[in-house]
């Protein structure tokens, strides 16, 4: 049996089910690791970091400066993630993410959907999945997100941290990720300097204004917690989206439902993510020896839980492969991981995922794949997106 290293950049989903007939839990020498694809032993792992710790923990120099600092909520476990955890919650509350919808992700999606129809065809995952999440960013983080260069380069450089981070930080991409540490820092800084008063309403003047009270607050800490906003809020939304109008271009049955029936629409972003979630895999590290679904995993063992392969559990899922508007419940999937580590962005990047969906069924509504050109294939390997969207429409 191949690795999971050998399903780059093509569909890995026999090789999930390969795993998944040895028993679920199998060790995979191109990734050093027992890769987990049981859907409740996944949620178990993630659920558990008493026994299964992030893997950030303890994490060398190198490391913490890719990640913008000890500020950064990946970094911290304990009493401090709690409190860092409740924080970014604060700032993304319901009333928070839907304020943000109207006032953010619409004129982006708007401004997207304006270069683009009267064309006849476009490109969908360049010109739309892959500058909505981060021009959003920026204007959360209230920088220029009609500054079309700079959502260019800021996704470019997210790229280059995610290849570092899903490889598991492999050496030859070390180089690279710092670098882009280094770029994405000197965008950010001047902003995190000019508003230390707090006087504004963007994400930056928040910290600043509202951060825990035990918090030693200064710039390197406001840096690390943008930095991680900045990451998460821009490459997985971007893959999301992607795989959302994969499915709206590729499966006729789906889109009729929810062309008849908007209502649809949630349903619609969390089948998808479920079907094609944008992280493909997570890691942690076992704490002392223990044994996860009958397999012996030593102390110091990494395991990498695949969710997309537990999103399609049988034992989970009825007719797991299939695209369906009526399962239910709908939002049980791993796409956005699980317990404490779990997406604190997840309500803003359906919302962003939703609002893409509805601009092209409402501005696009004749649009189909172009036969003329290549055809969309699942790309990626840490995170996965059907690319590229060539379309066309009246």
């Amino acid at each position: 049996m191949s690795g999971l290293l050998d399903t780059a950049d093509r569909s890995p989903y026999a090789f999930f089910e390969q795993v998944r007939a040895q028993g679920g839990v199998v060790w995979d020498a191109s990734v050093g690791g027992w890769l987990v694809v049981d859907h409740a032993l996944c949620k178990l792992v993630e659920g558990d970091e008493a026994h299964f710790t992030n893997p950030y923990v303890g994490a060398p120099p190198t490391i913490v400066a890719i990640k913008g600092g000890m500020g950064n909520i990946t970094l911290t476990h304990g009493a401090a993630h709690d409190r860092l955890r409740r924080f970014h919650l604060k700032l993304l509350t319901p009333a928070a993410v839907e304020a943000y919808r109207r006032d953010i992700v619409v004129p982006v999606v708007a401004a997207c959907m304006a270069a683009i129809e009267g064309r006849g065809q476009a490109e969908l995952f360049a010109e739309l999945a892959a500058r909505v999440p981060p021009a959003v960013t920026l204007g959360l983080l209230g920088l220029d997100w009609r500054d079309d260069a700079l959502v260019a380069r800021v996704l470019a450089l997210h790229d280059d941290i995610m290849a570092f981070i899903g490889r598991n930080y492999a050496p030859e991409l070390e180089r690279s990720a710092l670098e882009a540490s280094a770029a994405i820092n000197a965008i950010l800084l001047p902003a995190i300097r000019a508003r230390r008063t707090g006087d504004g309403t963007d994400f930056i003047s928040r910290i600043w204004r509202e951060a825990p009270s035990d918090e030693a607050i200064d710039e390197q800490t406001v840096l690390g917690i943008c930095r991680e906003i900045f990451l998460g809020g821009s490459d997985t939304t971007v893959y999301g989206i992607a795989n959302c109008l994969y499915v709206l271009l590729t499966d006729a049955d789906a889109r009729a439902k929810l062309q008849a029936d908007r209502s649809h629409l949630r349903a619609f972003v969390d089948e998808t993510m479920r079907l094609y979630g944008s992280v493909q895999y997570r890691y942690r590290i076992a704490a002392e020896a223990s044994e996860v679904g009958g397999v012996a995993v030593a102390a110091g063992d990494t395991l990498v839980l695949v969710n997309a392969a537990a999103n399609r559990d049988p034992a989970k899922y009825g007719c797991p492969a299939h695209f369906d508007l009526d399962r239910r419940p709908v939002t049980d999937h791993l796409a956005f991981n699980w317990g404490e580590r779990s997406c604190v962005g997840a309500g803003l990047a359906r919302a962003e995922m939703r609002e893409c969906l509805l601009a092209v069924l409402d501005r696009l509504p004749d649009v189909r794949l172009d036969a003329e050109r290549e055809p969309p294939r699942l790309q990626g390997l840490f995170m996965r997106a059907f690319k590229p969207l060539h379309a066309r429409f009246a």
